[in-house]
């Protein structure tokens, strides 16, 4: 009887021993799954960080990209300018060619004249003009004679003034030949080095951009490892939502977002030439035409950040979504939202109305990162039927 009693608590011992165990090791492996959600999430949200800073910096790069683009444009209007400026100069030099030319040959016809005169005043000398004073018979033949040899000495001198005038005028357009070409040179030399640079530094942007967008697309890869690494370890059994623990994050829905409402879209995101007034026109999103009273639905879970009227858009809507992403919804009959709302994906939050500017029943459609749009068709999945909600 003594043995039979101890078996029994031997065994009720070993019970207690093995549920104890058993209940410390399911509390140890809670704990485990639970360091390794932490550590997912912590890695999910530096990684998560990264892409912003990676995105604020690339929206830095390409402000740079834009201004470096617009001095560039500068530059090339300044070279059209100058160009047009140096065809003037170089008719200006043809025509001083020519002058320096006709006043080359005209020099050298007056020099060859003075020359002449010189020698003939030489062999002439004063004893000569007296001579042909003393010579006179009488004083109208003496008035003759001095206004004749007044006339020489008068001729002379002019041929002398004008010949200095014509090599001064010479040497002045020569000086300003000179200039003109100067000036043109250094002119198009600095352009030339200031485009040079300008281009340089373009090509290192654009190398830049590339790296970065190449450096996010390696985050948003590791953060698709990050879900399906979670997702293998079978972690989302003791969570009830896996969006609960990463979120849903608006940039990682490119290509599969939803139209806002069922229908065509009739104007796209660019810029188009109005094919009546010949204009360019920027368009900042889509307008989709649908039928009337259609319902316009919220494409991603956000907060309401804004309602109210805008010119040439009606009653508009805007969402924000997190990580500096907002959408925009235009063209609202009634709206069924107010600032501050917390919105599910495909909330109802308006009704479409008739565009004054398209003549249409449809919703007007932006996705706006910061404050700058993007083009939303790359963003839509359009094979995507907003009906069937």
């Amino acid at each position: 009887m003594i043995k039979l009693l101890q078996r029994i608590c031997l065994l009720i011992l070993c019970s207690i021993v093995i549920h104890t165990n058993a209940d410390d090791a399911q509390v140890s492996e809670n704990q485990f799954k639970k360091e390794i959600v932490n550590r997912l999430t912590k890695k999910y949200e530096k990684t998560k960080s990264k892409i912003l800073e990676s995105d604020i910096f690339t929206r830095k790069v390409r402000k740079t990209l834009y201004n470096t683009n617009r001095k560039l444009m500068v530059i090339q209007r300044r070279r059209n300018k100058l160009n047009s400026e140096l065809q003037h100069t170089n008719h200006k030099i043809e025509d001083l060619n020519k002058k320096i030319k006709t006043l080359t040959v005209n020099i050298s016809s007056k020099k060859t004249k003075i020359s002449r005169q010189i020698r003939a005043l030489y062999k002439l000398s004063s004893q000569n003009a007296l001579f042909y004073v003393l010579k006179s018979k009488s004083f109208n033949e003496l008035e003759r004679n001095k206004k004749f040899l007044k006339i020489i000495s008068e001729s002379d001198y002019d041929a002398i003034i004008s010949y200095a005038n014509d090599l001064k005028e010479l040497k002045e357009a020569k000086e300003d030949l000179k200039k003109g070409i100067e000036k043109s040179d250094i002119l198009v030399a600095d352009l030339e080095e200031q485009n040079k640079e300008l281009r340089k530094e373009v090509r290192s942007k654009r190398v830049l951009l590339s790296h970065l967008k190449k450096q996010k697309n390696k985050y948003l890869k590791k953060l698709s490892n990050i879900k399906n690494t979670t997702q293998k370890l079978a972690i989302s059994d003791k969570i009830d939502d896996l969006n609960a623990l990463f979120g849903t994050d608006f940039f990682e829905q490119k290509g599969y977002l939803k139209l806002p409402v069922n229908g065509m879209i009739t104007s796209r995101f660019g810029v188009f030439k109005d094919p009546v007034y010949k204009n360019k026109i920027k368009k900042n999103g889509l307008f989709i035409s649908s039928v009337r009273e259609s319902a316009v639905r919220n494409v991603h879970p956000g907060r309401v950040s804004f309602v109210g009227d805008m010119r040439g858009l009606g009653k508009v809507i805007i969402v924000s979504h997190g990580d500096h992403y907002y959408t925009v919804y235009g063209n609202n009959k009634e709206v069924f939202v107010n600032e501050g709302d917390k919105l599910n994906i495909h909330h109802k939050i308006g009704t479409i109305a008739k565009s004054p500017i398209y003549q249409k029943y449809g919703s007007y459609f932006e996705i706006r990162y910061f404050s700058e749009p993007i083009n939303p068709t790359s963003w839509v999945d359009l094979n995507k039927d907003m009906s069937q909600l």
